[in-house]
């Protein structure tokens, strides 16, 4: 990273407060804890209540889940083992799992650890399965891997997999003989003094933490059941932590300072972490994101995020600047908080240019190559995931799916071929990427980093 001092003036964060606050009354956020951090300074952010039926004043101090944040504490470990010569990241994975077995048992065989840490697998990446609570959870959960479907090629196309990292979690606990939880307690959060993230539910119950809520009408509700599934804990589905922990992992991973002395982690290389290893093409409203390890890599960031049930997170690193920026909400509506405040922190406090979309001008006389339903494939209780792709008039019109958007209707521009940007709805200036397979017909898209083959297209898509 080139980094130079980004000194936060008080007239800055007195504005950046105050518009967090209108955001958080505008999307009916009843908990937000935030963070702007650089070397010297970590300014937080408080606002509403733990819980709407059992309210306690969300404090720095209180829990969030950060959900799939937690695949970078999972990339560190595996690097830090590397760094002891425990394992290399370009070992395939069965040389540490010798009895792994998947639907393609030529993937199974020629699958790396890079390829976990960079979403390359190809398999269903959504796939949740709750094997209990167990030190036994997540080498059941990997037996059971066995039965998903392979989605593309390995690394036929980049596709966001939660999967994958139940195996690089595996790993870990056969290479260090500690349960995945112990350790990441052992190499990363004990070393940071992460003392207050915590992976199980009887730690957490003893101290302050924030209910999951969704809106019920225009009423935030507090959903009934805590994401806890161990078997999908380094994805993401068990960690929770505190605004200021993740202040201290912000704060080391832009200066190297905070970690305890003769750690491995003290002596470990981080911008190892943030080298480019993978072009994924568009991601969110960027059309040439690249993968670290585990760590989006965009124009001027480097970010992660999570969201679990009630819980959606923000963890943003502008190298540049030498500052990061946390939000932690307790709401299924804390996507749009955080992206937001996010967008406030960048134009308003850096006074950087806006990010806009791309300029949607080109003129595509086949839509209807592109209409069809396309569906990501997961076996998540909500069901299957399908976008509506049809021409209507003389546009390409995209439709979401229920149970994200209440079918909000959008509209793609095409900027160039095969990439479009989304125009209205809750995913406005995103962009979609469509896919072809040897034919030249169109076989599957992917927005937010999911992918999605269109239906009746015989799997593993080749694309």
């Amino acid at each position: 990273m080139t980094l130079t001092t980004q000194v936060l003036s008080p007239d800055a964060l007195a504005l950046f407060d105050r518009e967090a606050a209108q955001l958080a009354d505008q999307f009916r956020v009843p908990g937000v804890s935030v963070a702007v951090v650089t070397p010297d300074q970590a300014h937080f952010l408080n606002l509403g209540v733990t819980s709407v039926t059992n309210p306690l004043p969300v404090t720095e101090d209180t829990l969030y889940q950060i959900g799939s944040t937690t695949k970078t504490m999972t990339a560190l470990t595996l690097a830090l083992l590397e760094q002891e010569g425990a394992l290399h990241l370009d070992d395939r994975v069965k040389r540490h799992l010798p009895n792994l077995a998947l639907q393609d048992a030529g993937v199974a065989e020629a699958v790396t650890l890079l390829d976990l840490l960079t979403h390359q697998g190809g398999w269903m990446g959504d796939y949740f399965e709750d094997t209990g609570n167990g030190d036994d959870a997540l080498a059941e959960v990997v037996r059971r891997m066995a039965g998903i479907p392979q989605i593309v090629p390995l690394r036929g196309a980049w596709g966001y997999n939660n999967a994958g990292f139940y195996l690089a979690g595996r790993v870990i606990e056969v290479v260090t003989g500690l349960t995945y939880e112990a350790a990441v307690t052992r190499y990363v959060l004990t070393p940071l003094g992460m003392t207050d993230s915590l992976f199980f539910p009887n730690q957490i119950m003893t101290r302050r933490f924030a209910a999951g809520h969704a809106l019920e009408g225009e009423t935030p509700q507090v959903l009934p059941d805590w994401q806890m599934m161990r078997s999908g804990a380094p994805a993401g589905s068990t960690l929770s932590c505190t605004a200021r922990d993740m202040a201290r992992y912000a704060r080391y991973l832009m200066t190297g300072e905070g970690v305890q002395a003769e750690t491995p982690l003290a002596r470990f290389d981080r911008q190892s972490l943030f080298r480019p290893r993978v072009d994924i093409g568009a991601m969110g409203g960027d059309t040439r994101a690249q993968m670290g390890l585990a760590w989006w890599l965009g124009r001027d960031m480097i970010r992660h995020g999570g969201g679990t049930e009630g819980h959606v997170t923000a963890f943003v690193i502008y190298p540049a600047h030498q500052l990061a920026f946390i939000a932690h909400s307790n709401s299924q509506e804390g996507g749009g908080f955080n992206a937001a405040l996010e967008k406030v922190l960048y134009t308003q406090v850096l006074n950087l240019p806006p990010v806009t979309p791309p300029d949607a001008a080109l003129d595509v006389p086949d839509l209807p190559a592109f209409e069809g339903a396309f569906e990501a494939s997961t076996n998540h209780p909500a069901g299957q995931r399908t976008l509506h792709v049809q021409v209507r008039g003389d546009a390409l019109t995209f439709q979401l799916p229920r149970e994200v958007t209440g079918e909000a209707l959008a509209v793609l521009r095409f900027f160039q071929a095969d990439m479009a940007a989304v125009q209205g709805g809750p995913v406005n200036g995103g962009v979609v990427q469509f896919f072809r397979d040897q034919r030249g017909q169109v076989a599957a898209l992917r927005l937010g980093g999911r992918l999605f083959p269109r239906r009746g297209v015989a799997l593993p898509v080749t694309l």
